[in-house]
């Protein structure tokens, strides 16, 4: 029996038109990864806003409001490592509540200022300085390099702290402030890139740890989703954190006699890419949690606090640097930034 050709000719038909809704969903995909190169300068301010609440068993609160801006030099871009030079230009901070003050680096005697606080060195002894990071396209923070002088600063000034809770301050902030809590508050920043390119509504995993004043971290592990990918190439992503805490094996001394319990850990936030330039735009993010303290006291003494933080991060400016040609060699030649002209270009169409 001879099949009808009709039959065949339907089912070719047939095929196609099933597989023009799956071609006409295929959406393109993007790379989240950096994309930065060697001479590429941003400027960055960071803004991060902290509330405390104390519950019980006196209500108060207080609040930090710093501000921190920041020159990220790229120095090297090659075989899958980034280097950046990140340099502090200006710091401005200021904490109400019941330890109160302020402090603005611009046109500060920041030497004084140290002598006469020497609690302030960690954030004073920043303005001005230097250190480098090395990361992958990909997000991983291999190593921060330059801050072994600022490090020592930071020490002799508060060897210089006195009154009855000068040992418990100066313990607390030294062991806040290394080598390894710089690169582990660095991480959040590239968390979100991913070596695999994604579809508009792609996820993606990654993992944040947020030291808590030595007494333990926050864990953050963070679903990313690609929410939208406009015209001009900027990438939105989105998470929302499953977070945990993790108590610190050992404590600083001046939480010895204090436990520490934290619950009800919340994160949430968003980070724009640049994918034509390959550097991120900015960021937001909200961290939220309860501490209960314990103290060891006669009568036993239990303090609850919510703490709830903002961080916002917005791109101020970025400008790229070619390699020209110039007598044979190459030269470098910075790139104006958008809907800007060199002086020289000027004078040209003048003329």
């Amino acid at each position: 029996m001879k099949s009808d050709p009709r039959a065949f000719l339907a089912s070719i038909a047939l095929a196609t038109l099933a597989a023009v809704p799956v071609l006409a969903q295929e959406e393109a995909k993007h790379s989240i990864r950096l994309g930065l190169k060697a001479g590429d300068v941003l400027e960055y301010r960071t803004q991060v806003l902290r509330t405390t609440k104390v519950e019980s068993p006196e209500a108060a609160e207080s609040q930090l409001d710093r501000t921190v801006w920041e020159t990220w030099e790229v120095k090297e871009a090659a075989d899958g490592a980034i280097k950046i030079q990140i340099t502090t230009k200006r710091i401005s901070e200021k904490v109400t509540g019941e330890a109160a003050y302020e402090f603005e680096s611009e046109g500060a005697d920041l030497e004084k200022r140290i002598k006469d606080e020497p609690e302030i060195a960690p954030i004073a002894g920043l303005v001005g300085r230097s250190y480098t990071v090395t990361v992958s396209p990909e997000g991983e923070v291999r190593s921060v390099e330059g801050l072994d002088e600022y490090l020592a600063k930071v020490k002799e000034a508060l060897a210089d702290l006195s009154g009855d809770s000068a040992k418990a301050v100066r313990d607390v902030l030294e062991k806040s402030f290394t080598t390894d809590a710089f690169r582990q508050a660095l991480a959040p920043t590239f968390a979100y890139l991913t070596a695999t390119p994604q579809a508009k509504g792609g996820t993606w995993t990654g993992t944040v740890r947020r030291d808590v004043s030595g007494v333990g971290t926050i864990v953050e592990e963070l679903p990313f989703t690609l929410a939208d990918v406009d015209a001009t190439g900027k990438a939105s992503v989105t998470y929302t954190a499953k977070a945990t805490f993790e108590a610190a094996a050992e404590k600083p001394d001046a939480f010895k006699d204090v436990t520490f319990e934290v619950s009800e850990v919340q994160g949430s936030g968003s980070f724009d890419l640049d994918t034509k330039n390959g550097w991120t735009a900015g960021a937001k993010s909200e961290l939220s949690w309860k501490v209960r303290m314990t103290l060891k006291t006669e009568p036993v003494l239990a303090v609850d606090q919510t703490v709830k933080e903002t961080t916002t991060v917005v791109l101020e400016k970025g400008t790229h640097k070619e390699e020209t040609p110039v007598d044979g060699e190459k030269k470098d030649e910075e790139k104006p930034a958008d809907g800007e002209k060199k002086e020289e270009e000027k004078k040209e169409g003048d003329g």
